[in-house]
């Protein structure tokens, strides 16, 4: 699924295979472009390896993050945070952001303003 930059979902591919391997991820992938998928700029996906392998080889060019909610939860997890915690609600700002500058700052006052409460976290 993919989703641009006015918020509207699009279903990009959907392929039966008949194992989770590396070459039917390249498959699936280059199939993208075969539909006329142009200026893709990030892929958040589960941290298989064979997929990752596949999203390393065939979208090089393109940011790549481990999806969102799994990394989130692993981080945050060890902390037990309460999940209405405004630390963990500025974790999630980034990923609300479009302009990479507001990015940087909220990556760079986050520590700033948590380390005393979780200094663990923060490290």
């Amino acid at each position: 699924m993919g989703i641009d930059w006015d918020g509207r979902h699009q279903i990009l591919r959907v392929e039966m295979v008949d194992r989770d391997s590396q070459p039917a991820w390249r498959t699936f992938h280059l199939g993208w472009g075969e539909r006329g998928l142009t200026g893709m700029e990030f892929v958040a996906a589960d941290d298989r390896t064979d997929l990752r392998a596949a999203i390393r080889e065939d979208l090089s060019e393109v940011a790549d993050q481990q999806r969102y909610v799994r990394s989130f939860r692993n981080v945050v997890h060890p902390w037990r945070c309460r999940a209405d915690d405004d630390c963990l609600q500025q974790l999630r700002w980034p990923y609300d952001r479009r302009a990479v500058e507001e990015v940087r700052q909220d990556l760079e006052s986050w520590p700033v303003k948590w380390e005393a409460r979780y200094p663990r976290l923060v490290a």
